[in-house]
């Protein structure tokens, strides 16, 4: 009987095993017993689905993540809670079955438009067959927006109040040649006449006013100067004087010719609005053209540096313009002083052989005539 006993056991082995070696053979392949998704639900934050098959369990403590898009950061994951079932090899564990959803968070993404997040998960057959452990890469688009949401609330209003603010104040702002309308205009030959003429609400700066002519080489600008302006203490600036109002200048002329030709003024200036907007320096080139002067003189050629003269010139001007008295006093007086000069000495001997050589009937006057016409011419 016991012999009996023990093939019965035995045969019941072998059909147990049997059983379970064709159980073996009809587990399902694990990316159909685990089907995972992933999608961003909002602007930082990503689901991570499961659907799982009936008979078949994820473990929790099995699950990670990680993303392969080094600009973002993620959070930790939010499960739902599970089931406890004890396990002989792991003891307790929390494990999930049909379906499963995670949260997981997005702490920033820098702008980063898309990323591939790599889940890792493990789970087992209710039969008592478990899969090692799996890893799969899922592509998740995100929002444009999610670098924006990260923005705390008052931050984003303090932002949406100032871009409201800006965009209200550049629809109003005019045109830089609106704001401040330049111009000049040919006032006679040897004049120019320029105005700025800043719009209501605006103002320009006394500092950043520049005037020059462009190629011209016969036509130079002269002395000018700008009226006072309004003291300011500007932020950028420092202290400075603007204009609200039209500032006109004459601006002299110096011509080397009288002929007509054309000339190019250009201009530079700079300004703001009263609400505190200042636009970049700007610059405007105006041609004119200027008529043909009279004269020389008319066109501020005098006002040229003249070359000095030299010590000939000086003294042939100088002939020219003195009178004829005090030409032959001056020459006189060079005379005398020339006589006393050591240049003299060799006309001595000379002046002496020819007084000399008169014999005795030169009279003293005469010898004193000849020696004053030696020493004065």
């Amino acid at each position: 009987m016991s012999r009996f006993k023990i093939v019965f056991i035995c045969l019941i082995s072998l059909f147990s095993q049997t059983a379970f070696s064709i159980e073996s053979d009809e587990l399902l392949p694990p990316e159909q017993v685990f089907q995972a998704s992933a999608k961003a639900v909002g602007p930082n934050q990503i689901e991570v689905t499961w659907t799982i098959a009936k008979g078949y369990s994820l473990y929790r403590k099995s699950m990670r993540f990680e993303t392969k898009t080094p600009e973002i950061q993620l959070g930790d994951a939010v499960f739902p809670p599970g089931k406890i079932k004890h396990d002989e090899l792991l003891g307790d564990i929390e494990h999930y079955r049909e379906q499963l959803k995670i949260n997981l968070p997005v702490k920033d993404s820098k702008g980063a438009s898309a990323t591939q997040l790599v889940v890792h998960y493990q789970g087992c057959a209710d039969i008592g067959v478990c899969y090692p452990p799996q890893e799969k890469a899922l592509d998740i688009k995100l929002p444009t927006s999610t670098l924006a949401a990260n923005v705390s609330p008052v931050d984003s209003l303090v932002k949406g109040i100032s871009g409201l603010k800006s965009n209200l104040f550049q629809a109003e702002l005019l045109p830089p040649d609106q704001a401040f309308q330049f111009s000049a205009t040919v006032k006679d030959p040897s004049t120019l006449h320029v105005s700025w003429l800043p719009a209501e609400g605006y103002y320009l700066y006394r500092e950043k006013f520049k005037l020059e002519l462009i190629g011209s080489d016969k036509v130079k600008l002269g002395a000018y100067s700008l009226p006072n302006g309004t003291p300011k203490e500007d932020e950028a600036f420092g202290h400075v004087e603007i204009f609200h109002s039209e500032v006109a200048v004459d601006i002299p002329l110096i011509r080397s010719d009288t002929v007509p030709q054309q000339i190019k003024l250009k201009a530079y200036y700079q300004g703001c609005a009263d609400r505190g907007v200042c636009y970049p320096p700007m610059d405007k080139t105006v041609e004119l053209e200027l008529p043909q002067a009279a004269s020389m003189s008319s066109t501020g050629n005098s006002t040229q540096p003249t070359a000095p003269l030299s010590e000939q010139d000086q003294i042939t001007q100088s002939l020219h313009n003195d009178s004829l008295w005090g030409t032959l006093v001056s020459f006189f007086g060079f005379g005398l002083l020339l006589s006393l000069t050591p240049c003299v000495f060799p006309m001595i001997p000379i002046l002496s052989g020819i007084i000399v050589g008169r014999g005795h009937n030169i009279t003293t006057a005469r010898a004193f005539l000849l020696s004053l016409s030696y020493v004065v011419a």
